[in-house]
């Protein structure tokens, strides 16, 4: 280890020894730093997702109010109305957007992406292997974070380049 402090560097080898009262075997340590990330790594992906659904939406925002109220775009913004209600469904599903006091994630639960990361939580409490039945919750939500970033890009993929393209041939521009 390297540590600098005013220009001044000192530099001291070291090994990190386990608490001896454990009989945690390298294995379990292992098992659970793979665990760990493994989680770590699907909450990333999850929150990631939110971030871009949200880029989108912010996006059709600007673009409705480029379009104003103009009945010629009609079906555009009825378009735009479709694919928000699609992005509003699925950030629901993975995050939830209710919450906005201390009580609210025990009046609406939590969603995908939190619970993920209580379990991360949890199964970091100790110095132990990963229980089984952390390894199957940890499997459940995966699979669902997975089905519901699935769904997201469907939804990117068949309704962004339909607006797109109902943008150009309105002669909307996309510059801010």
């Amino acid at each position: 280890m390297r540590l600098t402090v005013n220009g001044q560097s000192q530099t001291q080898d070291f090994e990190i020894l386990k608490d001896p009262r454990l009989n945690t075997s390298p294995e379990d340590f292992q098992a659970q730093f793979d665990f760990l990330m493994k989680v770590r790594n699907k909450v990333t992906e999850a929150n990631e997702g939110i971030i871009n659904l949200r880029k989108i939406k912010e996006d059709l925002g600007y673009l409705k109010n480029k379009l104003g109220s103009d009945e010629k775009n009609k079906d555009m913004m009825d378009a735009i109305k479709q694919f928000e209600e699609e992005l509003n469904t699925i950030e629901n599903n993975i995050h939830q957007t209710k919450n906005q006091s201390v009580q609210d994630p025990l009046n609406y639960g939590i969603k995908l992406n939190n619970r993920l990361a209580h379990l991360m939580v949890e199964q970091a409490q100790g110095d132990f292997r990963p229980t089984q039945q952390g390894e199957e919750v940890r499997a459940k939500l995966s699979k669902m974070v997975d089905e519901e970033l699935g769904k997201l890009k469907n939804t990117i993929d068949g309704n962004l380049y339909k607006i797109n393209q109902m943008a150009k041939e309105k002669g909307v521009m996309f510059v801010n």
